[in-house]
């Protein structure tokens, strides 16, 4: 028994019980001091979308249909603490078991291939930051040219106010948004010693009719079509980005406070 893994962009890992002299693809047996079963581990966690994230991000081939794959980039695969993680290991082994049943039903198929995604961060120690990294670049690479909605802008804006909580006491930090169909969309921040629902606020739309204007202006070079834009008036944060999905991923609403965060205590510091 051995893993088969293809020499072409996209990988492509499955187990063979017979002996194949193909061309396409390399050979791997597992080590004589792990279980059999283990041969499953390794078969999912190279199919995984982690693994594909992994080499199209460090070996920069997604923008490649078919390219080969450098035997290096796979004998150099990071590969987890296989004696820590047993119970994960078994878990995980288990459920690719069931994942290869042909009476499996779709939404259960669903159900354990989402848990199976979440235990291949677990497996590899990934903090949180790594993992919605990983999810926003699967976001940004499948729905490239979705609209956000408002769900998309919540899930923002509740990740970057989190970001927020162990810093302020006593205070709220709330949100509104507003958003054009032809242009972009917008999202304020203030501090309330209330804590205040997420809502649309229409008074925010003055300020992207101002913001289309400037770029009528300026169509040869179309400088504001994907710019974020931030800026503060009288204690509230508002940014301005694109109406597209990838520009308001949980991952992008981290990045983003970490900017402002930065900004804050770079200030206070250099006050002192």
């Amino acid at each position: 028994m051995k893993l088969l893994i293809k020499k072409t962009w996209p990988i492509k890992a499955f187990i063979s019980f017979e002996q194949i002299h193909d061309e396409n693809y390399w050979e791997f047996k597992l080590k004589s001091n792990y279980p059999k079963n283990y041969l499953l581990l390794f078969e999912a966690i190279f199919n995984s979308k982690l693994a594909e994230f992994y080499l199209e991000v460090k070996y920069q081939l997604r923008e490649k249909d078919c390219s080969e794959i450098d035997i290096d980039h796979i004998n150099h695969f990071p590969i987890p603490d296989l004696d820590f993680n047993y119970r994960t290991i078994k878990e995980i082994v288990e459920i690719v078991k069931s994942l290869k049943s042909p009476d499996l039903d779709e939404s259960h198929r669903k159900e354990l291939q989402a848990k199976l995604n979440w235990l291949f961060f677990v497996l590899y120690d990934l903090i949180y930051y790594d993992q919605t990294q990983v999810e926003h670049y699967f976001t940004e690479k499948t729905k490239a040219n979705a609209l956000v909605r408002k769900r998309d802008i919540q899930k923002y804006c509740d990740e970057f106010i989190d970001s927020f909580k162990p810093f302020i006491e006593e205070l709220f930090l709330n949100a509104e948004w507003a958003t054009s169909k032809s242009f972009g969309t917008m999202v304020r921040f203030s501090l309330s010693e209330s804590e205040k629902s997420f809502q649309y606020n229409k008074e925010l739309e003055q300020f992207i009719k101002i913001i289309e204007t400037y770029r009528k202006e300026y169509t040869k070079r179309d400088i504001f079509k994907e710019k974020t834009i931030k800026f503060y008036d009288d204690s509230q944060l508002y940014i301005y980005k694109s109406n597209k999905l990838r520009d308001w991923t949980e991952f992008k609403a981290i990045v983003d406070a970490d900017e402002e965060l930065h900004k804050y205590f770079k200030m206070v510091f250099d006050d002192t």
